[in-house]
């Protein structure tokens, strides 16, 4: 839901709102990682999609949150593509965070590859964070995803429908491994600099 930041402004949050079951507003989330091209510009400059910028609307990045408290434990919340970012994961888990939800809305890419790979994300944050997942995607797949990347349940859902599902909530760290892969990555481009530097030295020697 977009949430007003303030009445004199268009400047809004994308929110995701927790309630009580007798409707009382317990807690709620506003997202961090905003879209690029779609709900923030490119770079510095107002390249934005225009669906969003012809409604004057602007949206605000919301500010660092330990998770939403529920009956059965701290919630780590992701909304739409904040499932394609480890960090966000990692930073529930070390607020103690016992399991995740993602929501989203792919309705713009329904019957598109971007759909399945939304849902492999989420696979993906489940067993970095070592989490239970619960996804509820609008025209995309829905369903649980265990903290080992067991698929519980998966639904292809083009249509309003209820579904329930079990978690299990636990407290376990999370696997904070992509900094060694930045690190990989980061040797292996050195390693390679210097390969080619040598290999175009001894090619300009030998040419001579």
């Amino acid at each position: 839901m977009n949430t007003t930041v303030d009445p004199s402004t268009t400047t809004i949050h994308n929110s995701a709102y927790l309630f009580n079951p007798s409707g009382s507003l317990l807690d709620r989330y506003d997202k961090r990682e905003l879209l690029t091209l779609v709900e923030k510009p490119l770079w510095t400059n107002n390249i934005i999609l225009p669906f969003l910028a012809s409604s004057g609307l602007q949206i605000k990045p919301g500010k660092n949150h330990p998770g939403l408290q529920t009956p059965w434990g701290k919630a780590g919340i992701l909304l739409c593509n904040e499932s394609a970012d480890p960090a966000l994961t990692s930073s529930y888990s070390d607020n103690g965070a016992s399991f995740l939800v993602n929501l989203g809305n792919d309705g713009w890419f329904a019957n598109y590859f971007i759909t399945r790979q939304h849902f492999y994300n989420n696979r993906l944050r489940a067993v970095e964070a070592r989490k239970d997942i619960v996804i509820n995607n609008n025209r995309g797949i829905s369903g649980i995803i265990r903290a080992n990347g067991e698929v519980a349940a998966q639904f292809q859902l083009n249509e309003s429908s209820v579904q329930q599902v079990d978690i299990y909530p636990n407290q376990i760290l999370a696997t904070d491994y992509h900094f060694f892969i930045y690190l990989l990555l980061f040797t292996t481009a050195i390693l390679g600099s210097i390969r080619l530097y040598a290999y175009l030295k001894l090619k300009s020697h030998n040419t001579y």
